[in-house]
């Protein structure tokens, strides 16, 4: 045998060696990427709903509402599926008369939500047909809503119950 020529025993052990490698570093990688999504997940169940959020300009808003003639359907994103919301406004100018409440039924599953219901104007339970709420969502669980230099935020730390029963 030369002893320039490389031999197979080596080449292999080096290959397996790499192949080893890269197997335990996508481990590795793997395990983090799960602890990490675990103890996000666990924060986003258990810390308290949000804080402020901005939602667009009034302009662009009122007018969707004004278009559709409905209120518009904010999805949650935080994860925990408890704070999807609807805004609505019914004020004289962009500034004024705007709500945010709710979108889950109260007392019904998360995944039960209040939908739109153009012919009567008011909402539905997707859960439960007898149920209905008022197109400004008297009764429902609102936030409180600020308008700041032409653009609309909800502050999802504060929720309130409106005076009707909304449902």
């Amino acid at each position: 045998m030369s002893p320039v020529a490389p031999s197979s025993g080596h080449a292999s052990k080096a290959l397996l060696l790499a192949v080893g490698a890269i197997v335990v570093g996508m481990a590795a990688l793997y395990g983090v990427s799960v602890l990490l999504t675990n103890r996000h997940n666990g924060h986003a169940q258990t810390s308290p709903a949000g804080g402020i959020v901005s939602l667009g300009t009034t302009k662009h808003l009122a007018q969707e509402i004004s278009d559709g003639a409905q209120p518009v359907f904010f999805p949650d994103t935080s994860g925990n599926n408890l704070r999807a919301v609807y805004v609505q406004h019914s004020g004289p100018d962009r500034d004024t008369g705007w709500t945010a409440f709710l979108a889950q039924v109260p007392g019904a599953a998360n995944d039960c939500l209040w939908q739109w219901n153009a012919t009567t104007r008011q909402f539905d339970a997707s859960c439960d047909h007898a149920r209905h709420a008022p197109a400004d969502g008297s009764g429902l669980e609102t936030y409180p809503v600020v308008v700041t230099d032409g653009h609309l935020k909800i502050d999802f730390r504060t929720r309130t119950t409106t005076t009707s029963n909304g449902g």
